[in-house]
């Protein structure tokens, strides 16, 4: 590998001394090339999309997953400090959502008409302000609340759509104490993660009132 570095060495330099100056030029040419490669690995808009779930693990991105467009990742993983900085509080879970394209709105339980259960709040997932809401959409919505939420908060998830000129509302997996997401349970004879049956019921309860709405 040719260089433009100049020479450093004296005139009467012998043919080894101008040798073993080449080869060391062209090795810290290709340093200096790695370590500006090395640069855009933790740049998450230059990242490689191969490295991104490395680089997501890394800024602790609070879920994950790899089925989702690229930009969705690239996103959340740019967020990602901002998420964590603000994780338990309301604009902190509404950072997290709109990284993935989704929005939801979040009643606190001393905001709610009347009062709420001390400690739980409302998740409003509107049809008309997200992506097509479906089994994918439902289950990131709630495992995103639910991971940037704090662990003493108990969200109550509602779905909501705008039909015409009138707002429609139902209870989706509405959960007063929410159960911790590890184990199995039963789901209409079938035993499952927890994780599993919460997002089933989920989609189940969204897909009932979507289609008695309309």
């Amino acid at each position: 590998m040719t260089t433009n570095r100049p020479s450093l060495l004296p005139a009467n330099a012998t043919w080894f001394e101008s040798t073993m100056e080449q080869v060391l030029a062209a090795r810290l040419t290709r340093l200096e090339v790695a370590a500006d490669a090395l640069a855009t690995l933790w740049n998450p808009w230059a990242c490689p999309a191969e490295y991104l779930p490395w680089l997501a693990w890394e800024l602790s991105v609070p879920y994950w997953r790899t089925e989702w467009p690229e930009e969705f990742k690239r996103t959340l993983i740019g967020d990602a400090p901002a998420i964590n900085a603000r994780r338990g509080f309301v604009d902190g879970i509404e950072r997290g959502l709109s990284a993935i394209g989704l929005k939801m709105e979040i009643t606190l339980w001393h905001e709610m008409e009347p009062a709420g259960i001390p400690g739980t709040f409302r998740a409003v997932l509107r049809a008309n302000d997200n992506r097509l809401l479906d089994r994918d959409s439902v289950t990131d919505a709630q495992a995103m609340v639910i991971a940037t939420k704090r662990q003493s908060q108990h969200p109550e998830f509602w779905a909501a759509a705008d039909i015409d000129g009138e707002m429609a509302m139902a209870p989706v997996a509405t959960v007063t104490v929410m159960p911790k997401l590890t184990g199995t349970t039963d789901l209409n004879g079938l035993r499952m993660p927890i994780k599993v049956a919460c997002a089933a019921q989920a989609f189940a309860g969204l897909t009932t009132y979507l289609m008695e709405a309309s």
